[in-house]
């Protein structure tokens, strides 16, 4: 199955905000995310990218840089 190169695609993205999944500072659909619960000693750790392209989807279009 052939796989095109993408129309569009992010070469950096810049860090905005980092939030703790849960903490007060994160946006509310972060918070209401259902995750299953972090190891002992560990966190989730959310980050806000700047550049957002709006006519290509949703975060999947972070998905290179998320990996």
């Amino acid at each position: 199955m052939a796989n095109p190169p993408a129309d569009k695609e992010h070469t950096h993205v810049t860090i905005g905000r980092a939030y703790w999944l849960g903490s007060k500072e994160a946006p509310s659909q972060s918070r209401d995310w259902r995750v299953p619960p972090a190891t002992a000693g560990a966190g989730r750790l959310c980050l806000h990218g700047e550049e957002w392209f709006d006519d290509t989807g949703d975060y999947l279009q972070h998905q290179l840089f998320l990996g």
